[in-house]
């Protein structure tokens, strides 16, 4: 697991996020989740627009640029929607709840850090 890092403000934004880097974890991502804490997401590298079919709860949604900036951002998507962000190059699925939990602005530069001590 990873902590999502706001390197702008110097606040984790959340503590246990894993990375879509494979075929099998794009696919997946959080269905079939009962429960996504605020603190919980995944990245997804090279997206730019994602959905919740499938989804069993609404997600908070952050789209960032080339450079990690965020560029958009979307709090509480309801299931069976499909949100995206033309020029995006990664996608974060937080808990609903993360983005009204901490101030995350357009130009912020979004980091993971790996969580080992």
């Amino acid at each position: 697991m990873m902590r999502l890092v706001n390197h702008t403000t110097g606040s984790t934004i959340a503590e246990r996020v894993t990375v879509a880097n494979t075929t099998w974890r794009r696919m997946l991502g959080l269905l079939f989740r009962d429960n996504v804490k605020p603190d919980e997401g995944v990245w997804f590298p090279n997206c730019s627009t994602i959905h919740l079919f499938g989804m069993r709860v609404p997600l908070d949604v952050i789209f960032l640029d080339q450079d990690a900036r965020v560029v958009r951002t979307h709090p509480h998507v309801e299931r069976h929607r499909i949100v995206g962000c033309r020029g995006a190059r990664s996608t974060i699925e937080l808990g609903t709840g993360a983005l009204s939990q901490h101030d995350v602005l357009i130009g912020d530069r979004l980091v993971l850090e790996d969580d080992a001590p």
